[in-house]
């Protein structure tokens, strides 16, 4: 039977994150990795990639959903002048799949505007390659990125325009 309940309301806030959350930023990451299964040995050479210091919070503009005080996922941003990368997106398998994500890429993407981008970038893991598609990014190419076993992996590079055509995100309640 086909399941008609409506989804669940997010109760959700963003707010920037603080040298406080390093740790919490650095076990979502992980944990998001891990979801989609990856080699115990891949997530150790990545393993610096994933984890954060305060001063990482230096370089990058980070924002975090938190739901009754926990962190369920959070959106870096590398700041330029028109481009602006984003360097990491990692929301907690237990909140994928509930707007969580689409929160916080919006978010992104209405700050990067904000701040003159015209273009946000990125370096897509292959799984998520069809999240930012659905947000309205498009494949401009891919970077080789081997691993062990895969020495023909690859990341899918994908851009997003920020013109007046992306929908700007609707003002949260609160």
């Amino acid at each position: 039977m086909l399941d008609v309940s409506p989804p669940p309301i997010l109760t959700m806030i963003l707010r920037d994150a603080t040298p406080s959350d390093v740790s919490d930023l650095t076990e979502i990451a992980h944990e998001a990795k891990r979801h989609w299964n990856y080699p115990e040995a891949w997530i150790a050479v990545w393993s610096p990639e994933l984890s954060f210091e305060p001063e990482s919070l230096t370089t990058m503009r980070v924002v975090l959903a938190e739901e009754h005080g926990r962190v369920e996922g959070f959106c870096g941003l590398t700041p330029g002048t028109a481009r602006w990368q984003v360097e990491h997106l990692w929301i907690r398998p237990s909140a994928m799949g509930r707007g969580v994500g689409r929160m916080l890429f919006d978010d992104a993407a209405a700050y990067a505007r904000s701040q003159g981008a015209a273009v946000l970038a990125i370096e897509s893991d292959p799984h998520a390659e069809g999240f930012y598609l659905r947000m309205g990014a498009t494949r401009v190419g891919a970077i080789a990125a081997p691993a062990e076993g895969d020495p023909n992996r690859s990341l899918p590079v994908l851009e997003l325009a920020l013109g007046e055509c992306y929908p700007v995100p609707p003002k949260q309640a609160g």
